[in-house]
């Protein structure tokens, strides 16, 4: 079975994201960026507000539900961000879909990360070499004894789901905001 590879390059990340999500969004009379026929203008969350709320529900909830609660909301984001890519690019393309993922994040801010999927194993391996936004923001708060990217869990298990079809959850394995070199996902199948 094969083995399929994203990794971009910085002009790639701008280009790409203009050309896939662009094409999607734009409202060109009201110059409002809208989603998946929100009526609502598009609001771009920067890292430090989630991380933000990460800390927040992590001294309210404690640790455990703070970050189910992350992951949730990441799935959701994940699973609808990879069937509105679906729509543009047509059946059959379920491989590519998953593969578009990086691409998305990158050109809205979060962090250029490379993502193998192999088709025989029905495994996903994902990193961002240089970190998340949302681990490079931990690493600036100080170290942490847990991984800070519960939400790019939660999101590449629904992008996963939402492309190829696969009922994995993905687990932070190294995170920057932990002092690791790069924030690392590997899939693990459920059920």
């Amino acid at each position: 079975m094969p083995v399929h590879r994203a990794a971009l390059s910085g002009t790639q990340v701008e280009e790409g994201f203009r050309a896939m999500v662009g094409a999607l969004v734009p409202d060109k009379e009201t110059g409002f960026n809208l989603w998946a026929g929100s009526k609502d203008p598009v609001m771009l969350v920067w890292s430090p507000r989630i991380y933000e709320f990460l800390q927040v529900l992590e001294s309210t909830l404690s640790y455990p539900p703070a970050r189910g609660l992350c992951r949730e909301v990441g799935y959701r984001s994940g699973f609808d961000g990879a069937k509105e890519i679906e729509k543009g690019r047509g059946a059959g393309t379920q491989w590519k879909v998953l593969l578009a993922m990086p691409s998305v994040l990158a050109g809205a801010g979060w962090g250029i990360s490379e993502i193998v999927y192999d088709e025989g194993s029905r495994s996903v391996s994902w990193e961002f070499p240089k970190g998340s936004a949302v681990g490079v923001a931990a690493r600036r708060a100080g170290p942490r004894s847990t991984p800070a990217c519960a939400f790019f869990e939660g999101f590449g298990a629904g992008w996963a789901m939402g492309s190829v079809g696969i009922d994995v959850e993905m687990i932070e394995t190294e995170c920057v905001g932990q002092g690791g070199h790069a924030c690392r996902f590997e899939s693990r199948p459920l059920g």
